[in-house]
């Protein structure tokens, strides 16, 4: 081949590079452009987004919920306060809200959650405070999607998975625009049981799961209290006009028992959980604490229950019963009287969840 025909082919490899460049720059251009018109998680607005666009994946569900519906009160929380009828729950209460628990469990995902919630009009926060302070201080990567980076907001746009979500909205395939009826629904467990019978069949796995988990035996005054710090008291602190009503929730005896055996392990216990929770926290002006692991009515009744924690929506309801109300809110003066009601409540039921577990079918296998 004679160098001008070299220098041609040359020339032409150069032409296709270019055209191929400035063809995938158009293309890529294209998708950004579809996929922000659209915004199928609602990154930057809520016209296009729903609860049924995003798959039912329960962080972006809430934090969705957070950022875009408007009501006066929000619940932050675990699984313990997701299970819920969302509309008795506003009738109690007397007002618009929503319900916030569910997936995002660490505290530090909770408070982004009320941030959203604040912003979008909340005055009141009632925050379920158990297991989130148990949780390593960090936040979780799921976060970025309601708070991204310039980098991240890149791959939103680009990325093939939100094409697919846009291309669904494009042709009417699936619904759009969020609605609290969607957030009723997404509370709502209508296959949950409860009573000795559903406990007998859950708990050998449920403690099977806590054992290869390890999640109590690590845990330490100054962990909770670190947690509180960095992903809590934050938030109290700036939002002096926001109401914080705090809550210990009723898991079953029998979890409290058990959880409370596991963190003695680590020289730890649910009453210094408990001390260390009321230490932090009593002495903010706009928090109230409200104590229901002590409500011997509610957490002796198994038929509340359908495993060690989690309870019928019912309970979630008087919760907010309760709370609205202002019955059952710890001061100074009796929060001392009420953890060693707890404690008490502990040593009687000890017993009872000791022959519990023996009457399970193979029991060595939960020890």
């Amino acid at each position: 081949m004679s160098e001008i025909e070299q220098l041609k082919l040359g020339i032409k490899y150069k032409k296709e590079l270019i055209y191929s460049i400035i063809f995938v720059s158009i293309g890529l251009s294209v998708v950004i452009c579809f996929n922000g018109w659209y915004d199928p998680d609602g990154v930057y607005r809520a016209r296009y987004a729903s609860f049924e666009q995003i798959d039912g994946n329960g962080i972006e569900i809430e934090f969705l919920a957070a950022k875009y519906l408007s009501a006066e009160v929000s619940i932050l929380g675990s699984s313990l306060s997701h299970r819920a009828e969302m509309a008795e729950q506003q009738m109690v209460w007397g007002a618009p809200l929503k319900n916030l628990a569910g997936a995002h469990n660490h505290a530090s995902e909770q408070q982004e959650a009320a941030k959203l919630a604040i912003a979008s009009g909340s005055k009141v926060i009632l925050w379920e405070i158990l297991f989130n302070v148990m949780k390593p201080v960090e936040i979780k990567k799921d976060l970025w999607i309601y708070n991204p980076s310039k980098l991240e907001q890149i791959y939103y746009l680009r990325d093939s998975a939100t094409l697919r979500k846009s291309l669904t909205i494009a042709g009417g395939w699936k619904k759009t625009g969020l609605d609290m009826e969607d957030l009723l629904e997404y509370h709502r467990c209508n296959e949950c049981k409860y009573g000795y019978n559903e406990l007998n069949l859950t708990t050998a796995s449920f403690l099977t799961t806590w054992n290869k988990g390890r999640r109590f035996e690590n845990i330490s005054e100054s962990s909770i209290s670190q947690s509180i710090r960095s992903n809590i008291l934050p938030i109290i602190r700036s939002h002096p006009n926001t109401v914080f009503k705090l809550f210990l929730p009723p898991v079953s005896i029998f979890g409290s028992i058990e959880i409370d055996r596991r963190m003695q392990i680590g020289g730890f216990s649910m009453m210094k959980y408990r001390d260390t929770v009321f230490s932090e926290l009593i002495h903010e002006k706009n928090v109230e604490i409200y104590d229901f692991q002590s409500n011997q009515r509610m957490v002796e009744n198994m038929d509340n229950y359908s495993d060690l924690i989690h309870y019928k929506p019912s309970i979630n309801t008087k919760l907010i019963e309760e709370m609205r109300s202002g019955r059952g809110r710890l001061t100074m003066a009796t929060a001392s009287t009420a953890t060693n009601n707890f404690n008490e409540i502990l040593k009687k039921n000890a017993g009872r969840y000791s022959n519990f577990l023996q009457s399970l079918i193979g029991p060595e296998s939960i020890k």
